[in-house]
């Protein structure tokens, strides 16, 4: 733990205003994973499976459970200190909780509050999930971006779709499903059934009406691929754009193979897609324009699952070695023990059985997915959020005046000005 994180523990204001100062002024700033500590209270049981995306403008976080084919919706924090209560609503038509969940331990956590359930056997037919194909699980989540379409002038924009819209593969059914969580309603696929041969990963463009699904039956044999799907114009269909991988037939270790790609996420920062290739331990980027290979971001990982980009680098989550592991900018060849990591095999906090999906939410902090330790869902932050977190709302806002204040100072000292 650095001086900043104790001085945040002792006295918050001074502690993090050091951090913040020096993390300003660094300009090699990386994402500090190894200063990540297990949120407890906001640790929830949410049943076994790949599923984890969160949307900040709903306030709402989803998981799928793959034993119960439902999906879990819950209600983002307010922050790290924050947590939810017991209880819970389902929607009409949203289908019944699955009994087979494992039970929140209230006595050791509070959990997120869970908002509703969707799927299950009590649902319609759009909505009864099969998640599980061929031994594998599918059930992988994320939500579009909202998009607009002109008016009938044509000399306005206006919302098509006014929230965004979950996209959950569906294996079993060999479809990709889309979902108003908002409404709680079926809104059509972006794959129809029997279209798309064992859909698994997931991730949609969070600027671009862009989507990608890794897609296979088995790990041995069989093509191993991913495929981009794109918004037709303005509408609500969809149009498939590239594969990668296509006709190769089975998992290889040539750049353009893939084997069990789980993972996807889309760059923030380049126009390029992140793949995890689970069989031969890597992770790679490919083009989005034609899904040409750019690079291999970092080789022996242990099982690579989720992924998702962060400052400086990758967030990469390691199935076997239960663990969360950054590779940065540069750190391709470097063997995944050798990368800054959390966490370790157990059922502790902080521990994991086989991470299955991971993401960075916005003012709540790193969330973790398990497939075993009942399906657990943990959150990470670092002290300094934490203690950020706990303070008032008058403290907060004196806390950025003085942060300001030091900026500009050392901003003049320096000959810039300070607006």
């Amino acid at each position: 733990m650095g001086n900043g994180e104790v001085w945040c523990f002792l006295f918050p204001i001074a502690g993090c205003l050091q951090g913040l100062c020096c993390r300003l002024q660094d300009p090699a700033r990386r994402f500090p994973l190894e200063d990540h500590v297990p949120v407890p209270s906001l640790k929830t049981q949410c049943g076994a499976g790949c599923g984890l995306a969160a949307c900040p403008t709903l306030g709402l976080l989803v998981t799928s459970d793959y034993k119960c084919n439902t999906l879990s919706v819950w209600s983002l924090p307010d922050g790290p200190c924050a947590f939810g209560g017991a209880g819970s609503a389902a929607g009409a038509g949203a289908g019944s909780v699955c009994s087979a969940s494992p039970p929140s331990h209230g006595h050791e956590e509070h959990g997120l509050t869970l908002v509703c359930t969707l799927g299950g056997s009590g649902s319609s037919v759009p909505m009864l999930f099969k998640f599980i194909s061929t031994g594998y699980a599918s059930g992988c989540l994320a939500f579009t971006p909202p998009t607009a379409v002109s008016g009938g002038d044509c000399s306005s924009a206006r919302p098509l779709t006014p929230t965004p819209l979950l996209v959950v593969t569906d294996a079993g059914h060999d479809a990709v499903h889309l979902v108003d969580v908002a409404t709680r309603t079926h809104a059509g696929y972006l794959a129809s059934p029997g279209s798309i041969f064992g859909p698994r990963g997931m991730a949609a463009s969070r600027a671009s009406p862009l989507v990608a699904v890794s897609a296979w039956k088995r790990c041995l044999p069989g093509e191993q691929v991913v495929r981009l799907y794109r918004r037709r114009g303005g509408g609500t269909a969809w149009e498939a754009v590239w594969v990668i991988g296509d006709g190769l037939g089975r998992p290889g270790c040539n750049d353009v193979q893939l084997g069990a790609p789980y993972g996807l996420r889309f760059s923030a920062v380049e126009s390029v897609i992140c793949a995890t290739d689970a069989l031969n331990d890597r992770a790679s980027v490919f083009r989005v324009g034609d899904g040409g290979f750019v690079r291999h971001i970092a080789e022996g990982l242990d099982t690579p699952r989720g992924v998702e980009e962060v400052e400086g680098g990758w967030l990469v989550a390691c199935w076997r070695s239960h663990s969360v592991t950054f590779v940065g900018v540069g750190d391709v060849s470097a063997a995944g023990g050798e990368h800054p990591s959390l966490g370790k095999g157990g059922g502790g906090d902080g521990e994991f059985d086989c991470i299955t999906a991971l993401a960075v939410v916005p003012g709540v902090g790193l969330v973790v997915r398990e497939e075993g330790n009942g399906g657990r869902l943990q959150v990470f932050a670092t002290p300094d959020t934490i203690a950020m977190a706990s303070m008032s709302h008058v403290r907060a806002v004196w806390l950025g005046v003085v942060a300001r204040a030091v900026l500009c100072r050392q901003a003049l000292a320096r000959g810039f000005f300070c607006p």
